[in-house]
């Protein structure tokens, strides 16, 4: 798997590859003035700057999601810029643990915490789709509640709620497009993963 750690190395591999290569892969804009990529992700504007190695966004959400530094995200979206392929999405959802090097998300510390979210919605799909519209959450017709996330523009996230009742516990599941791993490695994936989960239980 590719290591997200190593912020230098990372800046040194996206800062050798050509602006336009990159952007025709990514869906990524670069302004040669500048010299800033910008890149959408959760609904959000984030500019890349490869001189001053640095992830920027005017935004306040954008802002509170380049918080999340024990999760890399700013890393995140340089690796994404890096590898991500001009492949189309598959439309095929499939659970994070089919991947290969997946149990990542199923062992210790690294399990997502879905249960801890769908216990905090349980019920209550209006306050769940306010929240995931903030990140660019768009409403799905599955489940008792559902949004896809567009974390990346070719590395969607798809969050399921199913409300409890007196028989069954609430729950919840995250899926991702079957060509995710043709853009990031499974590291990466499970640092978006994660935060897409703890921004749904997190105070903005």
């Amino acid at each position: 798997m590719t290591e997200i750690t190593g912020t230098s190395r990372t800046w040194d591999i996206f800062s050798s590859l050509h602006p336009q290569e990159i952007c025709s892969r990514t869906n990524a804009s670069y302004d040669k003035e500048s010299g800033l990529f910008t890149i959408t992700s959760f609904g959000h504007n984030f500019h890349v700057d490869s001189r001053q190695k640095k992830v920027l966004s005017n935004s306040d959400v954008g802002k509170y999601l380049l918080t999340f530094s024990d999760y890399f995200f700013d890393l995140s979206i340089l690796w994404y810029l890096i590898g991500s392929q001009n492949i189309p999405l598959s439309g095929r959802l499939i659970k994070p643990s089919e991947l290969k090097d997946g149990q990542i998300f199923i062992k210790g510390t690294h399990v997502l915490p879905l249960d801890e979210i769908a216990s905090f919605y349980n019920t209550d799909k209006e306050r769940f789709l306010t929240r995931s519209s903030l990140f660019g959450g768009q409403q799905l017709g599955i489940g008792d509640a559902a949004a896809e996330f567009p974390v990346f523009p070719r590395v969607p996230v798809t969050l399921i709620l199913w409300f409890g009742d007196e028989e069954f516990p609430p729950g919840a599941q995250l899926l991702l497009d079957s060509t995710c791993t043709e853009h990031i490695s499974t590291d990466v994936l499970w640092a978006i993963t994660m935060v897409t989960c703890l921004i749904l239980v997190d105070t903005l």
